[in-house]
């Protein structure tokens, strides 16, 4: 029994001990500055992270490529914008984390609203609530073997 206790405790510390683990989404927001100029900001959502070195891709009405870059360390990205057509820009920073956008033609860039920083979700808010039972769970079933181990002991 005792053994069993050793090696839950070392599990116990080997979980404890790791490091902070965060997913995240890549978010990114294109607007038309008063210069004509498109500027393509990208982050990433749990840590408001600039997205640096991302690709960008922007796409025309028929497809095909019109502009390609990447963010800089800020995780901005300016182009010159290609005539008035709506325009699909795709941000992609390896790992499988992509994002696009569409710039309609005569307005607004359209798609999830910018928000930098952190966000909490209900999803995120749930996982932590279960995180907290398991670890109650984990500690009750420690408090409960040393009790049987002390019931046992004195008979």
């Amino acid at each position: 029994m005792r053994g069993r206790l050793h090696g839950l405790m070392a599990l116990a510390t080997l979980l404890l001990a790791g490091g902070t683990v965060h997913a995240h989404r890549l978010n990114a927001e294109a607007t038309v500055q008063p210069d004509g100029k498109v500027k393509v900001e990208a982050w990433f959502d749990v840590t408001g992270d600039a997205a640096g070195g991302a690709k960008v891709q922007v796409f025309g009405p028929d497809g095909g490529v019109l502009v390609e870059g990447k963010t800089d360390a800020d995780g901005v990205f300016l182009f010159d914008r290609p005539g008035t057509s709506t325009l699909n820009i795709v941000v992609s920073a390896g790992q499988g984390h992509q994002r696009t956008v569409t710039l309609a033609g005569d307005g607004p860039a359209q798609g999830e609203p910018a928000q930098h920083g952190t966000s909490v979700t209900v999803r995120d808010v749930l996982a932590g609530v279960g995180f907290l039972l398991a670890l109650a769970a984990f500690v009750m079933s420690v408090r409960n073997a040393r009790r049987l181990q002390q019931i046992e002991s004195s008979r």
